[in-house]
């Protein structure tokens, strides 16, 4: 039971983060208590990495470096708004990097299809024309065939007619 007793009123060591929390400014000092000199001080917000504690106190390193003594209820282990409203601000600008560098390159995109498809519509428009030349040119042969073939019928009906007359006209026909 002594020995429990002993490992709870020895001080903890642990590397967590942690902010001053509250509207206030603190003495960081050289001690864990009131009676040491103090050697900076730390503002509401500022990030301090937690060392280790020993009752009440708490021992911190803040973002320059220096190390020292806070009441350990001065702080808080939840960001505060400015810092998560930082960190969302950086979360943000990055995003918007990469949309601007993806709206760069959708443009480039965009642009190189813009071309493509105005040098298909050219291409569609070139082989309607040809078709339409093509559909005109089939008619021709047809036309022609069929003139030749009326021209024929009527060439050999003069012909039968002539021939068929000069029979007639010496003498009659015979059954």
């Amino acid at each position: 039971m002594l020995g429990v007793l002993a490992i709870a009123a020895a001080p903890t060591v642990a590397t967590a983060q942690a902010w001053v929390s509250g509207d206030r400014v603190l003495n960081l000092r050289t001690g864990a208590g009131e009676n040491d000199h103090a050697i900076g001080v730390l503002r509401t917000g500022d990030p301090v990495t937690i060392l280790r504690r020993d009752g009440g106190w708490v021992e911190v390193r803040d973002e320059r470096g220096r190390e020292g003594w806070v009441l350990g209820s001065y702080l808080t282990n939840e960001a505060p708004p400015r810092v998560l409203l930082a960190d969302r601000v950086s979360e943000l600008e990055a995003e918007l990097a990469s949309a601007r560098g993806e709206a760069d390159s959708l443009r480039g995109d965009n642009e190189t299809l813009r071309s493509a498809d105005a040098e298909a519509a050219l291409e569609i428009e070139r082989l309607t024309r040809e078709n339409m030349e093509y559909k005109a040119g089939e008619r021709w042969p047809f036309l022609i065939t069929g003139a030749s073939i009326l021209a024929a019928g009527m060439v050999l009906g003069l012909i039968g007619q002539w021939v068929f007359s000069k029979r007639s006209r010496g003498g009659r026909i015979r059954f």
